[in-house]
């Protein structure tokens, strides 16, 4: 019977000791999908673009309003619509999707912040509206992969980053 996880990420450290040295690991990758994950956040999303849309067009007297406003809804929530692959490696992180790719090396991370959703490399000094927009935010598509990128990230980190453990 094959004993290997389902999950990529955990492919990763199946054949390793869960106490081994995460430096062994040479490389993550994994996509995620929320919105194929989460279909009654996905549903809802769209009744409340639909809303914000119908409701700029109105306000507006301009069906373009509505297409605007539906368009800007689509940008902001891109993370959650799109399909995004992640590799984590010795030289840093890359985020990459449909509208493009994100690289991050670990030299330029200021702070690392994770959560049971996700984690985030912030490049800027402080938390801030710069930080949001300049910031790598990258999703874990299952509960056990939090465990398995803090193990790879902490070690590759510069001394003295600030890490931020939060809990739901």
């Amino acid at each position: 019977m094959n004993d290997l996880p389902a999950h990529p990420v955990d492919a990763a450290f199946a054949e390793r000791d869960p106490f081994a040295d995460a430096r062994a690991v040479r490389e993550l990758n994994w996509s995620d999908h929320p919105a194929q994950r989460h279909p009654w956040s996905l549903a809802f999303l769209a009744a409340a673009t639909l809303t914000v849309a119908v409701g700029a067009a109105e306000i507006f007297d301009s069906k373009w309003a509505g297409v605007a406003a539906a368009v800007a809804a689509g940008v902001v929530f891109r993370g959650f619509l799109l399909k995004t692959s992640f590799t984590l490696d010795d030289s840093g992180a890359e985020a990459r999707g449909t509208l493009g790719a994100h690289v991050l090396a670990w030299s330029e991370v200021t702070r690392f912040r994770h959560d049971p959703a996700g984690a985030t490399f912030s490049t800027a000094a402080r938390p801030g509206l710069w930080d949001k927009l300049t910031a790598m935010r990258v999703s874990f598509p299952h509960s056990g992969a939090r465990r398995d990128v803090v193990r790879f990230v902490l070690p590759r980190l510069p001394p003295g980053t600030p890490v931020v453990e939060e809990e739901e």
